[in-house]
């Protein structure tokens, strides 16, 4: 056993001596052999800067040689005057370093310790990440109308404050040139462009607070016809002739074409009407354009267009409704009705005894029908009828009542008479009726007296005078009216309102500052009257009770400042029943 051990010993003695004397063969000497097995790693290929955006990756990468196996370890610092540091990033321990870069990363630092296994290492060169801002929307290519205003806009992503500076020119070869819009936060360009502008292209230069420059893209505007009057779709009756109307400006001399289509989901086609190229369109209204939509096309010397607003054409339902009619007893009647629109239409007739009864279909001849024929009768005198008409989109439309009578027909009604204390009320009444009308006029004190017959003037004909007193205030007065066959007919109720009345309207003064003026009123009504000064600053102001001396009197003492200058007074007056007169406004002058 120990023969055995000492010959493998010998052995490898012989094997070590082979390889040394090999070295010294390869190498020229055994120094160099034994520099080879304890040197330091030879890096063969240093990192490089990187330069990238926000957001972007920066790899560094290094090539060593040396006894393996090689190990890497990636450092960093901030700057210069920093300490380093073992990098936590992606591949710090391989030969290639994986940076996610943010805006605070600019400008750091990044080298690599290459060590060989005999423990003997050596430093990389020194490398920096440049950081520049990073476009995250660019602008885009505007059309714009003309004389509209134009926006472009850019997000950018970077180490702030960030400054922008948009930049223009007129064609793709032209020198760019910097426009007004320059600052802290201004990622928006709006300004108002002209034809001359047309083509124009912007830019936006982004510099961020580490001094880095980016660049956006360049987006083209495009100058198209503006509508400076679009055309008005409006409700029109049958017969009619509807214009459409356009006022577009662009660049030289427009071109214009109308267009329509039946309804939204038809398609656009060039009108043939008068006017279809003109900035007038003509259009004949028929039923059957319900619902029609129109539009301009207008186009610019350079071919570009702009459409204006749709106008929507609606057919309005007309009628022609029957008259009231005065007939004889044992005739016939013939009402009738008139539809123009969306026909066809459906007719249905209804009757009812007078205006506090309920309407109920007619069963007399024609009752669905455009006329309805009515044998007259002495029942009938006063009955109303009228006409439900239906249109093909099921719109209802109903005619006003037409009313029968027999020889006699109140036309003018009795109605309440306000009037000034001490002027003359008057109150009329008129029909129509078989020959010659007489008039009785009728008046009681309230609702709970009797009707007696007037004695005032005009007691027998179509009009009464009546005095404003003040013991006639809210008298009722009523005419009984009776043609030449006797028939009568009794008018409604119409009331004498005694109301104040304003004899002496307040005048303009003029006075200096520091003044009393004094604004003054006459009036007179029913009972003791109150009154109410108001005051306002101009016409556009509003009218608001007065503060001042004497503000619910009959004179008004205000004192008057430089403030007041022009201020307008008036004055409410009302009586004892409530009735309100206003007086015309004066106005302060202060000098």
């Amino acid at each position: 056993m120990k023969k055995g051990r000492i010959y493998k010993r010998s052995l490898m003695a012989i094997v070590a001596a082979i390889v040394f004397v090999s070295l010294v063969l390869t190498c020229g000497c055994s120094e160099r052999a034994e520099a080879a097995i304890s040197s330091a790693p030879v890096i063969t290929a240093q990192p490089k800067n990187a330069s990238v955006t926000v957001g972007q990756t920066a790899k560094f990468t290094i090539t060593a040689s040396g006894q393996t196996p090689l190990k890497y370890q990636w450092q960093s610092r901030k700057d210069s005057s920093s300490a380093w540091s073992n990098s936590a990033q992606s591949g710090a321990k391989t030969a290639t370093l994986t940076v996610t870069t943010t805006p605070g990363l600019h400008g750091w630092q990044f080298r690599c310790i290459v060590t060989g296994a005999n423990g003997k290492a050596t430093v990389s060169d020194t490398v920096a990440v440049e950081i520049a801002p990073k476009f995250a929307k660019q602008p885009q290519d505007t059309n714009v109308e003309y004389n509209h205003q134009v926006q472009f806009f850019v997000t950018v992503y970077g180490k702030e404050p960030l400054l922008y500076m948009w930049q223009y020119r007129d064609s793709s070869s032209a020198e760019w040139k910097n426009t007004t819009v320059y600052g802290v936060g201004m990622s928006e360009y709006r300004c108002y462009i002209n034809a001359d502008w047309h083509g124009r292209r912007f830019r936006c230069v982004v510099t961020d607070a580490n001094g880095q420059k980016a660049y956006s893209e360049e987006a083209v505007m495009t100058v198209i016809p503006t509508f400076g009057t679009q055309p008005k779709g409006s409700y029109v009756s049958v017969g009619q002739t509807k214009e459409l109307n356009v006022l577009a400006y662009g660049i030289g001399t427009l071109k214009y074409q109308w267009q329509s289509r039946k309804d939204d989901g038809s398609t656009w086609s060039n009108s043939g009407l008068v006017g279809a190229k003109t900035q007038t369109l003509s259009v004949p209204i028929t039923g059957g354009m319900d619902g029609w939509q129109f539009r301009c096309v207008a186009t610019d010397a350079n071919g570009y267009k702009n459409i204006s607003e749709t106008a929507n054409i609606y057919v309005m339902n007309s009628m022609s409704p029957p008259a009231d009619t005065y007939a004889e007893v044992g005739s016939t009647v013939e009402l009738n009705v008139l539809m123009k629109g969306k026909g066809p239409f459906t007719y249905q007739w209804q009757s009812r005894k007078d205006s506090t009864s309920q309407w109920s279909n007619s069963a007399m001849n024609g009752a669905k029908t455009t006329t309805l024929t009515i044998p007259m009768t002495a029942g009938l005198h006063g009955w109303q009828f009228r006409c439900i008409t239906k249109d093909r989109n099921g719109d209802i439309m109903i005619s006003s009542p037409a009313t029968l009578v027999t020889h006699l027909a109140l036309t003018y009604p009795v109605s309440d008479r306000p009037t000034p204390l001490g002027e003359d009320a008057l109150f009329f009444a008129e029909a129509e009726g078989k020959g010659e009308l007489t008039y009785r006029w009728q008046s009681r004190k309230d609702d709970n007296s009797v009707w007696t017959n007037s004695a005032q003037e005009g007691a027998n004909k179509y009009n009464l005078t009546v005095p404003a007193t003040k013991e006639l205030n809210g008298w009722q007065f009523r005419c009984i009216i009776t043609d030449e066959s006797g028939a009568s007919i009794t008018t409604n109720v119409g009331k004498l309102l005694v109301v104040a009345d304003i004899t002496d309207d307040p005048y303009d003064v003029t006075v200096n500052a520091g003044s009393i003026a004094r604004f003054s009123i006459e009036a007179k009504g029913t009972g003791q009257l109150k009154y109410q000064w108001q005051s306002r600053k101009d016409d556009n102001s509003a009218w608001s009770n007065s503060a001042q001396e004497g503000a619910k009197t009959p004179a008004l003492s205000v004192k008057a400042t430089a403030g007041l200058n022009n201020w307008q007074f008036r004055c409410l007056v009302t009586d004892a029943y409530g009735n309100q007169a206003e007086s015309d406004y004066a106005i302060l002058t202060v000098k």
